[in-house]
């Protein structure tokens, strides 16, 4: 439903036929800016959604290789106790 707006000004925008290009010509009379206003919101939209989305994705990896790499750390250094203690026998 919000994003209604910016829907019809796609297709105003993307679209070929005479609606559209009725379209254009109002917004270019009433509504100079709605465009590009419109395309920097969406714009803004994405980031604001993106970012953090992207954000928390590489924090959760970050942390699954971190786990990974400290469990192969104590399988070595459990590997390096138990060596010395087979040479001594």
């Amino acid at each position: 439903m919000l994003a209604l707006p910016n829907l019809f000004t796609l297709g105003i925008v993307l679209g070929s036929g005479n609606a559209a290009h009725a379209g254009e010509r109002t917004l270019d009379v009433e509504a100079p800016g709605f465009r590009s206003g419109t395309a920097v919101g969406a714009i803004l939209a994405v980031l604001a959604f993106g970012v953090p989305w992207w954000l928390l994705r590489s924090r959760r990896s970050a942390h699954r290789e971190l786990g990974r790499m400290r469990a192969e750390a104590r399988e070595r250094a459990d590997q390096a106790r138990e060596e010395p203690a087979a040479s001594d026998t």
